[in-house]
């Protein structure tokens, strides 16, 4: 469903340039882990797209679960950082048509089927590229700012947590979400195509939900597994 409004993000600097279409906010070296993912979800989009084909019916039990404690409604300013492929916008967007999402991600390959997939929904997001730990939106703009897969292995999860924080509105919900140490073991590691990204990636501090990162002060503070102990969520709100 199409939301009638049409997203105009509000940039705290200028793109660097566009790629096709899409504003580039990627300046400098990507490195460390961030360009070992990048490269990753670069070269496993296609097959990424595939996956979550056949998976829509679990992708559509898992979001009503999900964002039970972050619920998006009509008019909210909605951001998510690492948006993938857009399948949570498709369906955030069902129960809120008149909400306003932007979605930003470092990978190229991700952000362009994301696009596809939004114009075939019929669902209308504002993509960037660019990178989670310097966000270039302004202040104080998100009612809701959720991340869903990736930061496990950013370079620098406080810089990414604290950009969320900054980006949100006072008493806005902001949530992440990814993969536990044991979900990671347990599929990751066995796949073929992407098993070498992940091996001795099952650290747990590097799996777990990163609530030490939080910003001192934010409220109703909550961590907990989800979905049989595969992935994480943790949950809190802006004062």
């Amino acid at each position: 469903m199409a939301s009638p409004l049409s997203p105009k993000c509000p940039y705290l600097r200028p793109p660097v340039g566009q790629r096709e279409g899409i504003p580039d906010f990627l300046s400098g070296d990507v490195d460390g882990l961030n360009e070992k993912y990048m490269g990753f979800y670069d070269r496993i989009a296609p097959l990424y797209k595939a996956a979550n084909v056949l998976q829509a019916p679990i992708i559509r039990r898992q979001a009503r679960t999900m964002f039970d404690l972050t619920p998006v409604v009509d008019g909210d300013r909605v951001l998510e950082t690492s948006v993938g492929q857009g399948d949570w916008f498709r369906h955030l967007a069902v129960k809120a048509p008149h909400a306003e999402f932007c979605g930003l991600d470092l990978s190229w390959g991700m952000l362009k089927i994301c696009r596809r997939n939004l114009r075939r929904w019929g669902v209308h997001a504002e993509l960037a590229h660019g990178n989670a730990e310097d966000l270039p939106y302004v202040d104080g703009y998100f009612d809701v700012v959720y991340h869903v897969g990736g930061i496990n292995y950013f370079n620098d999860k406080a810089a990414a947590i604290a950009e969320m924080v900054r980006v949100a509105k006072p008493g806005a919900r902001l949530m992440i979400v990814d993969e536990s140490a044991e979900h990671v073991r347990k599929l990751y590691q066995r796949l073929p195509i992407v098993r070498r990204y992940y091996q001795g990636a099952d650290d747990e501090a590097a799996t777990s939900a990163p609530v030490d990162h939080v910003p001192a002060g934010m409220l109703d503070v909550k961590t907990e597994l989800m979905f049989a102990n595969r992935f994480y969520r943790l949950t809190f709100k802006k004062p």
